[in-house]
């Protein structure tokens, strides 16, 4: 990259690129692509609509065509030890991590993506992506960072852990390919950005690309705040103290996005001395993660008109990126560019998910085609676990989690479940949490291998596993899956 194209995007990085011409960055754009100066997709942006929203390009009709080749899947019992994870323990299970997906009944999936929410926030905040994406035929899936969401809610676990959130993640790509056999994306966004270029450097055999939105840790006027936190680490590291307001000030001016993040009940905005060293230990590691990317294809996103994270921040580790397929788009918004995309306009909302759509529909898959042949022909490819679940007809087990937020339908499922079949299903809770004295309901979450709650397990008249729903899905999926065993 020569110092003229780098110069470009400075340029683009700043607030002076909202008065380019929509020409004049699309080339800016075109050339921050690896190698060679090739875009890998449309990266045209063109004049902001509005204040509080930016036209990314018109709208892309999406080929079903298939570029991208599952990765391997291999038994989620535990993750391998390749030299990319070769320090994290045996196995994963049991890890329950509270879970969300939306996927279009009307829509085939052809993709999946796993979403990571930024500091203080819950998956409820791809609600807004996870539903135009599904339309597009990308089943949408999203977990709650240990600390936030539903975490909260269970005792013991209310505190940042990044370590337990990698093994989560770890968990929940297993479960999603066991259940789906897609090709799998990992999509994180601020510190769900900087977890989810860990986790591909961990898990990057797992993984068909990464999105990463914003993932450095470099802030605009973080003096005050880090002397704050110091001065809290004194007085008492793990004493919580609430950084929310200095945070929204400097991520928003939108105040329908400041009122949500300040009043949704899952959100977190109180944290210790202790978790925000942690933070950003962990965020400033994000350089040395993405090193250790080489084998699949990234796409980078950064807002322009983020006044949290340096935009030159995240430009220096997509270069980090050892990749040769990456991707840098840098778009006229705020901190937030994917995320509570309601906030913004509908056509801002409708087109960014499209660019991202596009950009997984057209990934060219791994960097080795040589490597990922020998992955698919040794793989065990498993639909579901091959065994039989004993019983007398259809069944629908449900794992689930008092303390968990998207178990919260579970329970008027099963009433719905048990009064629309009558007795031609049996329907079968399964607390998790209490599974430890019930040696009957620990087998099953053993033999089936659960891990994001809740899981829908659907089982045939004969004992087989017909499908497997993963995190809350609606009344509409639930009910299609379960017609299924009962025909």
């Amino acid at each position: 990259m020569n110092k003229k194209v780098n110069r470009s995007l400075s340029l683009c990085l700043s607030a002076a690129a909202l008065t380019f011409t929509a020409g004049a960055l699309s080339n800016t754009l075109a050339m921050a692509q690896m190698p060679g100066g090739k875009p890998y997709v449309d990266a045209s942006i063109s004049n902001r609509d509005d204040d509080t929203g930016v036209n990314v390009g018109e709208p892309i009709l999406l080929s079903p065509a298939n570029k991208v080749a599952p990765a391997s899947v291999v038994t989620p019992a535990a993750m391998p030890k390749t030299a990319a994870n070769k320090s994290k323990p045996g196995p994963l299970y049991p890890n329950f991590p509270p879970c969300a997906s939306w996927i279009d009944p009307a829509v085939k999936p052809r993709l999946a993506v796993l979403c990571l929410h930024g500091l203080g926030l819950n998956t409820d905040a791809f609600n807004s992506l996870g539903t135009r994406l599904a339309k597009h035929g990308i089943a949408t899936y999203a977990i709650d960072v240990r600390g936030f969401g539903s975490w909260l809610q269970n005792k013991g676990h209310e505190q940042l852990n990044f370590k337990a959130t990698l093994a989560d993640i770890g968990v929940t790509v297993q479960a999603i390919k066991a259940a789906n056999q897609l090709p799998l994306f990992l999509l994180g966004e601020s510190m769900g950005g900087a977890i989810a270029i860990k986790a591909a450097a961990d898990y990057q055999q797992e993984l068909n690309g990464l999105i990463s939105s914003a993932p450095s840790g470099e802030r605009f006027d973080s003096t005050g705040t880090d002397l704050k936190v110091a001065v809290e680490f004194l007085t008492g590291p793990k004493k919580q103290f609430d950084i929310g307001k200095s945070i929204i000030d400097q991520a928003t001016r939108d105040q329908e996005l400041r009122h949500i993040w300040q009043t949704d009940p899952l959100n977190r905005q109180d944290l210790s001395a202790d978790e925000l060293l942690q933070f950003q230990a962990f965020m400033n590691k994000s350089p040395d993660a993405a090193k250790k990317i080489d084998a699949i294809p990234v796409l980078m996103l950064q807002g322009t008109l983020d006044k949290l994270v340096k935009p030159d921040g995240t430009w220096q580790i997509f270069n980090d990126v050892a990749s040769t397929q990456k991707t840098f788009i840098a778009l006229p918004s705020e901190h937030l560019v994917l995320e509570d995309g309601q906030t913004k306009t509908a056509k801002y909302d409708e087109r960014a998910s499209l660019q991202v759509a596009n950009w997984m529909f057209n990934s060219p898959g791994p960097v080795s085609e040589t490597a990922n042949k020998a992955k698919l022909d040794s793989a065990t490819k498993i639909a579901a676990p091959a065994l039989k679940i004993a019983g007398s007809g259809p069944q629908i087990l449900m794992f689930q989690a008092p303390w968990s937020h998207q178990c919260a339908e579970a329970d008027a499922l099963a009433e719905e479940a048990s009064s629309r079949f009558s007795n031609k299903i049996i329907v079968q809770r399964i607390n998790v949490d209490t599974s430890v004295s019930n040696s009957a309901q620990a087998e099953l979450i053993s033999q089936l291998q659960i891990g994001p709650l809740p899981t829908y397990v659907f089982v045939n008249a004969d004992g087989s596993v017909n499908s497997t729903l993963i995190g809350r899905c609606g009344p509409a999926n639930f009910f299609a899956a379960a017609e299924k065993i009962v025909r």
